[in-house]
């Protein structure tokens, strides 16, 4: 799927299920994903960072170098770049 963009700095990835993932500078809101986690992997594979989605909307802010990263949250992945300081935007979206 591509992601859809809502405004300047803000995408929206639609996953195919409930779970909806916002990405605007360096945070990223999870919905409907209460109970799961948000992994963040750098591209050689090895896990950088785990945030507990605690609730049905979570915004986490990312404090990630520069390079790219793939996100988890339960099966949905996504790619993320993050480039200039506190700014990350979405290069792809979810697996079923």
């Amino acid at each position: 799927m591509t992601p859809v963009a809502t405004a300047p700095n803000v995408t929206e990835v639609p996953t195919g299920g409930d779970i909806l993932i916002t990405t605007k500078n360096n945070q990223v809101r999870v919905q409907n994903a209460e109970g799961l986690t948000l992994d963040l992997y750098n591209v050689a594979g090895v896990k950088v960072a785990t945030y507990r989605v605690d609730s049905d909307d979570k915004t986490i802010t990312l404090n990630l170098n520069r390079g790219i990263y793939i996100a988890k949250v339960g099966k949905v992945l996504l790619s993320l770049f993050a480039e200039h300081y506190r700014s990350i935007r979405v290069a792809s979206s979810s697996m079923a």
